[in-house]
């Protein structure tokens, strides 16, 4: 009775067709400081794929956990976490991107042929306790976690390039690959992580609550190629945090915290780039009204970051450290039950980034905003659930997700992908069948069959240009089926 365990065990399995080259930018020249004239987007139909069809890209996951918690008493509890995941990728993909000088025919530079796999394993544990020290209440936490990496990928490059004609494609099939480029193209790399943590809240008189706490980490990552350790560093980070309830639907906070973590890339040469560090303040207010039927949440945010990894613009294939850039601003989230079933929820962020230190500033100028991030965000969504005796178990939904638009370029140059608007939907119908509950759910996603960029880059030297987008997903339907037992 005092002990809690749970197994999952998760099995996914892909086939996979890579297009990282959804669309490619065309200008009418460049004036004499050398910015760009009239530059968008080439008008080419959403499905149109521009890299040769292959598919020998299976992907396999296998992922299994274990948590057990044990409770000692009312106060104390022990829990553990373990998990596995196994991942094995076989790819075969083109890069794209470079439109020559006619404006049509794109330059796909490189054909990549590989094998990928990455294994981690994880475990955590907590011990919680509640106590009281001179009419004080704490929390305790103490804690500790491990992970263990291994990356390992094998790869081959095209000496040979090839083109395709935007408009009018012909696909001409895959170019045989160079197995001398394997050195080049290869890596294997482990990732031993370590950490302990303390901390302790309490509850002090007139509704006070404070918290603080430190964190130890420590991480080591070796290139088992070269049989050397590319990077070794630990560091202490703290937390500290504090809440006051002046009257029961009011409660005021702030915080402040510190990260410290991995490298999330490699630099040319096999080095690996120094951990990333971040720093965040957070202060805001919460409300909660008619039995908390209702509740808001309104926080300033700023958050700083260094050693920021993006592609590297002489070589896509590895990654460099953009300095340090700063993510602030103001999140909105309201949650309210309107009548008896039905709820919504909507959500407001602004957010302004900005470039603090570049080491390659002619790239990235110091001052301008981080590629990709929108300034304006905002969901609102809303299900309910039938209350009517001959329709319980009926659910239904409606979203709509808002974005603004986003810097889409390295350099200087100046441009934009547009902002864009989805619609979503759901229903999903919930019966006991005997002593099983099952439940099925149909979402669409992009109702409206939106067309949208969702993600990409566009970066320029003095010769030529290079565009990565991926288009938003079409409209999507997905059902599921869920059996609780």
């Amino acid at each position: 009775p005092q002990t809690q365990a749970i197994l999952e065990m998760e099995y996914r399995h892909e086939n996979n067709s890579y297009d990282p080259g959804a669309g490619a930018l065309i200008i009418d020249g460049k004036t004499a400081n050398g910015t760009w004239i009239n530059p968008r987007l080439a008008k080419i139909p959403r499905e149109r794929n521009l890299i040769e069809a292959d598919n020998k890209n299976p992907l396999d996951n296998e992922f299994i956990g274990l948590s057990v918690n044990h409770k000692f008493s009312d106060d104390w509890a022990l829990s553990e976490q373990l998990g596995i995941n196994l991942l094995d990728r076989t790819r075969i993909a083109m890069n794209s991107g470079l439109l020559n000088a006619d404006q049509r025919t794109l330059n796909r530079q490189l054909l990549t042929s590989d094998f990928y796999t990455d294994d981690s394993y994880f475990t955590t544990t907590n011990l919680t306790g509640h106590f009281d020290t001179w009419g004080l209440k704490h929390t305790l936490l103490v804690g500790g976690d491990y992970y263990l990496q291994d990356e390992n990928s094998v790869g081959y490059s095209s000496t040979v390039p090839s083109t395709i004609d935007i408009y009018n494609p012909v696909h001409t099939g895959l170019p045989p690959v160079n197995p001398a480029t394997r050195a080049s193209q290869s890596f294997h790399t482990t990732t031993d992580l370590y950490g302990i943590y303390l901390q302790d809240q309490i509850k002090l008189p007139y509704n006070v609550h404070v918290m603080g706490g430190f964190r130890y980490q420590d991480v080591e990552q070796y290139n088992v190629l070269t049989k050397q350790v590319g990077q070794k560093a630990d560091a202490v980070t703290p937390q500290v945090g504090l809440l006051w309830q002046p009257i029961k639907w009011l409660s005021l906070y702030g915080n402040y915290v510190e990260n410290f973590g991995t490298t999330n890339g490699q630099g040319q040469g096999g080095t690996f780039l120094p951990p990333q560090t971040a720093q965040q303040w957070e202060g805001g207010f919460k409300t909660a009204f008619f039995d908390d039927r209702l509740s808001t949440t309104i926080a300033y945010f700023n958050l700083t970051k260094q050693n920021i990894p993006t592609t590297d613009p002489t070589n896509p294939t590895f990654s460099i450290a953009t300095g340090e850039a700063q993510s602030r601003g103001v999140e909105v989230d309201i949650k309210g039950e309107i009548l008896p079933g039905w709820n919504t929820i909507a959500t407001y962020a602004y957010t302004e980034t900005e470039v603090l230190k570049e080491n390659n500033p002619n790239n990235i100028p110091v001052g301008s905003p981080l590629r990709g991030i929108p300034k304006n965000t905002s969901t609102l969504w809303t299900t309910y659930d039938f209350q009517q005796d001959y329709l319980r178990g009926f659910k239904v939904g409606a979203g709509v997700d808002l974005y603004s638009s986003r810097k889409a370029t390295f350099d200087r140059q100046q441009f934009d992908f547009a902002g864009y608007g989805v619609v979503n939907l759901l229903g999903s119908y919930t019966r006991n069948v005997a002593k099983t509950k099952v439940t099925l759910q149909l979402n669409v996603t992009n109702l409206l069959d939106k067309e949208y960029i969702h993600d990409g880059f566009i970066q320029s030297n003095s010769a030529t240009l290079q565009t990565r987008t991926t288009w938003g997903a079409p409209r999507t339907l997905m059902g599921s089926v869920k059996v609780e037992f």
